[in-house]
């Protein structure tokens, strides 16, 4: 897989949002952080991302909402959900544990 921009979207601890971007960097991805679904929404207006992992738990902000907001912005981004336990889901967006580091390396390294 190519190296790719990714976009994590998350106002968890910032250890969890660290731990991400160390596996995706050490994946050779660039790794961009937002920490509200607005700083999100600004950042794709100038920089061109290829994925993007929106937290389930994001505060003050449906999942689904943002990611149909990133859809009106490009149609093109991959979304993916990140949810402790994969207990909680964003419609029909494909949902990863964010405790399960497994499951991100699968899926940027085309396993999944």
């Amino acid at each position: 897989m190519e190296r790719q921009i990714v976009l994590i979207v998350e106002a968890e601890r910032p250890e969890g949002v660290s731990a991400r971007k160390l596996i995706l960097e050490s994946l050779q991805h660039h790794v961009m952080i937002a920490y509200t679904a607005k700083e999100a929404l600004e950042m794709l207006t100038r920089v061109k991302v290829d994925v993007i992992l929106i937290h389930t738990a994001l505060d003050g902000t449906d999942c689904q909402q943002l990611a149909a907001q990133v859809r009106q912005h490009d149609a093109g981004i991959a979304i993916l959900a990140l949810s402790p336990g994969g207990v909680q889901t964003c419609g029909q967006i494909t949902t990863l544990d964010s405790l399960r580091p497994d499951q991100l390396v699968r899926y940027f390294t085309g396993l999944s």
